[in-house]
């Protein structure tokens, strides 16, 4: 018998959105600053999908970001999820990020521009570890153990996850740059029950 999920965490993928050449365009001729740790650079305009230009992009995300939060998870439509920031990471060769999560912030994503060569690596968080701080070694890697998980950049689609997970990326082993553009959400509306004492409107 196969072993169940327990509690699962939700890591979306979207469909292909293909910009267009004018899109590509302002994605890559931003201004940059450079991360001190892992040594990529990021777009200096940190929101980068208020952009009208960027409209069309901007609307296949919030799509993504409807579709995760209120058909996969089956949050109530009260609870309504909006792009606060956004901005461009470009990774030159042999450049990575650090592992980091997305402070305030529900659901974040990540836009894959172009590059194939450097995947996303998501960590088990501490709260999922099997047995606490005890480490035990393992015959072989698999779902149920593993301490990271990679996924393989997919050029043109979005990934959307919790906030609250750990990720990074490896230095990128490839002349080709890995350009890629990240998001974070927050809710608007009314969070929470009237009934449980627990309401909040936003």
């Amino acid at each position: 018998m196969e072993p169940f999920p327990l509690f699962p965490i939700p890591l979306h993928i979207s469909e292909v959105y293909v910009p267009t050449s004018a899109e590509l365009a302002i994605l890559k001729s931003q201004a940059w600053r450079p991360n001190l740790a892992g040594g990529n650079q990021t777009s200096q305009n940190s929101h980068i999908l208020d952009l009208p230009e960027l409209r069309a992009l901007r609307a296949f995300l919030q799509a993504q970001i409807d579709l995760y939060a209120h058909d996969l998870l089956c949050i109530k439509r009260t609870s309504a999820f909006c792009i606060t920031q956004s901005w461009v990471n470009i990774n030159e060769k042999d450049t990575g990020h650090h592992p980091h999560l997305h402070q305030n912030s529900l659901i974040s994503g990540v836009y894959f521009i172009e590059g194939d060569n450097a995947p996303i690596h998501f960590m088990r968080p501490p709260t999922h570890q099997l047995f606490g701080n005890i480490g035990l070694e393992v015959d072989r890697i698999n779902p149920l153990n593993a301490l990271d998980c990679a996924f393989p950049n997919q050029t043109h689609k979005a990934m959307l996850f919790p906030s609250t997970i750990l990720h990074f990326v490896k230095p990128n082993p490839s002349a080709t740059p890995r350009m890629s553009l990240s998001f974070n959400t927050f809710v608007r509306g009314t969070a929470g029950s009237i009934q449980d004492l627990t309401e909040l409107k936003l």
